[in-house]
């Protein structure tokens, strides 16, 4: 596993923010890329993803405290002050600017230390999951809760019932097959230090819907997935366990960047060590 470092930035609304979609990571990742473009930072080499921590068409008021966590390679940890300085002065067309949004702090998300100007931050590493391991494997059942949409390629051979677009990308039936929780397991982004293989453990139900958020507005482009509810057996194997378990923070399937993919077990919110969005 490579090298990897979370670091929440968290801003203060300066105005009123409205006319929001339900899903707001298209919008930070505008502003995030045009500040990297204005500090000569390549965006796809120094961030491989993003997550937001609201998701509400609710609109923000001046004073809202917002919470976004970016996922830095080696490159991008070098890079962050100069990240930070060019997204205080970027305000490029769009709702989230530096008019709209002030940078306030940064936040270690490993070890949940608020950063000075050094900004020391830990390698994600899945020793920080042990506590929520042995929570999980004396769970009978367990529920992998997706608020943003998985966008999940299905696998090599494996053709869709779906007439969509989307086709290629797995829908609700695709969760019916045995091979189904091996292939998630093993989409968990930036962890591919070993392969899960097929199990005793069961898909026992889902619920779970295709949504289409728009990436901009004015366009029809669609990026999309399924959002909604899984829920497995008893886990036994401790590759599957610590897979999921790092999926919370990793995410899985396509486009990271734009926040797609990301989930939480509930049951194991008592033993996070790591917060995540909706976790108290």
């Amino acid at each position: 596993m490579q090298d990897l470092y979370l670091v929440d930035l968290i801003f203060s609304a300066q105005c009123q923010i409205k006319s929001l979609p339900k899903f707001h990571a298209v919008r930070w990742s505008a502003w995030f890329r045009f500040a990297c473009h204005r500090a000569l930072i390549d965006w796809e080499t120094n961030f491989v993803g993003l997550l937001p921590f609201r998701n509400s068409q609710r609109p923000i008021y001046p004073g809202e405290l917002l919470r976004v966590r970016l996922y830095l390679t080696d490159e991008g940890y070098k890079n962050l002050n100069e990240l930070t300085r060019a997204i205080a002065t970027t305000d490029e067309r769009g709702e989230f600017t530096c008019k709209s949004l002030k940078l306030i702090a940064l936040v270690d998300a490993v070890s949940g230390e608020v950063q000075n100007r050094s900004c020391r931050l830990t390698p994600f590493n899945i020793r920080y999951l042990s506590s929520e391991y042995e929570k999980l494997i004396e769970l009978e059942s367990f529920t992998l809760c997706f608020y943003s949409p998985l966008r999940l390629t299905l696998p090599p051979g494996f053709k869709s019932s779906s007439e969509k677009e989307t086709s290629r990308y797995a829908h609700e039936d695709f969760f019916e097959y045995p091979f189904a929780l091996p292939h998630l397991c093993n989409s968990v982004r930036n962890f591919d230090a070993f392969l899960c293989e097929q199990d005793e453990t069961s898909i026992l139900s889902t619920d779970l819907i295709w949504e289409d958020p728009a990436y901009n507005e004015n366009e029809h482009k669609k990026i999309g997935g399924l959002t909604g509810k899984i829920t497995l057996g008893r886990i036994d194997s401790r590759d599957t366990a610590l897979k999921l378990i790092a999926g919370q923070y990793l995410g899985i399937g396509k486009n990271p960047r734009f926040a797609l993919g990301y989930y939480k077990i509930p049951e194991l919110d008592c033993a996070r060590q790591i917060i995540l969005p909706y976790s108290n």
